[in-house]
């Protein structure tokens, strides 16, 4: 008799769905099923053979591929769980303790993670999340633009100590190398940053004097950086810059330039 894995492995391939894992049958290779399994399951309780684990840890890699997923878990009347690698300590997206067969749906990116942290042990994320009450102001408001369809800042860090400092550069590339691959899971046109958690990658303008270059030039310059901070509240920034601060007294590496590089004042 076919097993809920069977089953469900049946009906995802029925529909050219090919990012999952099932329960390991007996004789099949399981280190890539408790892999995804145990990657959130903070509490070691639900590790016991007790706890039914879900016949599949499904990770659809496109809004027609959760749909027929989701089609396939309806058609075997499993229940669905989802796990989406945010601030569930208790793991219990992965588990069930009614017996019940179900399966977990998997966002896509998790795994992405979960590869590049085994990598490096020292590194970690931080999922900040948007909405509340932020969405009650317009993005126009306030310089701060992030509004709808961000669901939180991810912050990517890495520790070491003094006696690893030698391998600064190692750690600093991996994280580079993180970010890089979220690449296709986050915001893009332009890939959004938070002014608060300066990241000088995305470029750094030199500290001249206002003479030495144009400010159009400045101006386009730091749209590197400042159209991620502050998308198309940038250029109403530089506006502003320019009629409070037109010599640019006020200033640093990842700062707003003013247009003009005279003591004149411009409308904002």
């Amino acid at each position: 008799m076919p097993t809920d894995s069977d089953v469900i492995t049946a009906c995802l391939t029925y529909h050219n769905i090919k990012n999952f894992t099932a329960f390991p049958n007996s004789g099949t290779d399981s280190s890539e099923y408790y892999k995804l399994l145990n990657f959130s399951l903070q509490n070691l309780r639900f590790a016991e053979p007790s706890f039914s684990p879900p016949a599949a840890i499904i990770l659809p890699e496109s809004r027609d591929e959760l749909v027929r997923s989701i089609e396939c878990c309806r058609k075997g009347s499993w229940e669905i769980r989802v796990r989406c690698g945010g601030h569930s300590y208790e793991g219990t997206s992965s588990v069930t303790t009614d017996g019940d067969p179900f399966t977990t749906i998997s966002l896509k990116g998790v795994t992405t993670l979960i590869d590049m942290l085994e990598e490096e042990p020292k590194g970690y994320v931080i999922l900040d999340p948007y909405g509340g009450i932020m969405q009650d102001i317009s993005s126009e408001a306030i310089a701060f633009p992030h509004r709808k369809g961000n669901i939180f800042s991810i912050q990517y860090l890495v520790e070491w100590y003094e006696e690893d400092h030698e391998k600064g550069n190692e750690y600093l590339a991996w994280m580079r190398k993180l970010y890089d691959s979220m690449t296709p899971f986050v915001s893009s046109g332009p890939r959004a940053a938070y002014v608060n958690y300066m990241d000088l990658d995305l470029g750094v303008m030199d500290l001249v004097s206002p003479g030495d270059s144009s400010g159009a030039e400045a101006v386009e310059w730091a749209r590197a950086w400042g159209e991620k901070y502050f998308l198309k509240n940038y250029d109403r920034l530089v506006r502003a810059k320019t009629y409070i601060d037109p010599n640019n007294v006020f200033k640093h590496q990842q700062g707003i330039p003013p247009m003009l590089t005279s003591g004149s004042k411009s409308k904002i």
